[in-house]
């Protein structure tokens, strides 16, 4: 998924660490292992999607490693890590289409912001998400081992709120967010990965990073979907007129959207105002603003002609 670059350049100095002790959800085990995690408290579950129990069995070590962590105090969380961390596992992305899309979006997800005034904010694109030590450990046995690529790494793009924008950041480590994870999160589907995003990723997303939006889309199918969290569970989100699904955590409608980008003619998942118009790219509205210029010149030299002739 990730273009190849060192995997020891250095991070941010890590956040101080707040006052809380990890929280797990109830029900069954997660496919992948929590911690840590702070979530609010839960509200009563609405079950159109009811989550169902989940498909990989969890290795008694693992349930092991869990309850131990759940007696640790946060701080415990910030100690030096035995391994170095894995920022890039040097896979390519899965189509032409997904090397534009992933940055695509998450420069209008910037682009949104700055038009509401937001700066308290991270829009991440295929970069690893770490919610837990014990991920991190795992993805750094498979990377060192050459083994085959099993555990979670994170979401093709991403949006956290209310966070500090100047921290650097290599990837999105959950023990130096104050415990936070992503609050949206898109997953552009391919045949490879549909059933996991739609079973694993989305039980990983309820149960454990607690995101309250979560939209998929599947280029060959042109199909989008979106997910809203209520409680433990997702129910689906709507689609309006145009077919384009409304956002709260963003203030914006999240739709498809036909034209070229970077010399492509294709569907592009884009994010919409909520009067319907297009959230445009910088480019897009360099353009427009160009166009306006030139506009308001014609009409002016327009009016200069006509009083000369008068």
């Amino acid at each position: 998924m990730r273009a190849q670059r060192s995997a020891s350049d250095p991070l941010g100095p890590p956040a101080s660490p707040p006052a809380f002790k990890p929280s797990f959800l109830p029900g069954p085990p997660c496919r992948w292992p929590c911690y840590p995690v702070v979530r609010e408290e839960d509200r009563e579950p609405i079950p159109p999607f009811h989550l169902p129990s989940m498909r990989n069995k969890i290795l008694a070590r693992n349930d092991s490693a869990r309850e131990n962590a759940m007696s640790q105090p946060a701080a415990a969380a910030f100690a030096p890590l035995p391994f170095e961390l894995v920022y890039d596992d040097g896979e390519p992305l899965e189509t032409d289409w997904h090397t534009r899309e992933l940055p695509l979006l998450r420069h209008l997800l910037r682009q949104a912001m700055a038009e509401q005034g937001r700066t308290d904010f991270f829009a991440g694109a295929n970069i690893f998400v770490y919610y837990s030590v014990e991920q991190a450990r795992e993805v750094a046995e498979e990377m060192a081992k050459g083994l085959p690529w099993r555990t979670f790494r994170g979401p093709d793009v991403f949006w956290v709120g209310g966070v500090d924008p100047g921290r650097k950041r290599e990837a999105w480590i959950a023990w130096e967010e104050g415990g936070r994870l992503p609050d949206v999160v898109f997953e552009m589907l391919s045949p490879s990965t549909a059933k996991k995003d739609r079973t694993e990723k989305r039980d990983l997303y309820a149960r454990v990073f607690r995101t309250a939006e979560y939209f998929m889309y599947e280029h060959e199918t042109r199909k989008l979907e979106g997910l809203s969290l209520a409680g433990r569970f997702y129910q689906p989100i709507q689609p309006d007129e145009h077919g384009r699904l409304w956002s709260e955590q963003l203030g914006a409608f999240v739709g498809l959207w036909h034209g070229e980008i970077e010399g492509k003619q294709d569907d592009w998942v884009r994010l919409f105002h909520p009067d319907g118009s297009l959230i445009p790219t910088e480019a897009e509205a360099e353009r427009r603003r160009a166009d306006e210029a030139e506009a308001e010149l014609a009409r002016l030299r327009a009016l200069i002609a006509e009083r000369d002739r008068g």
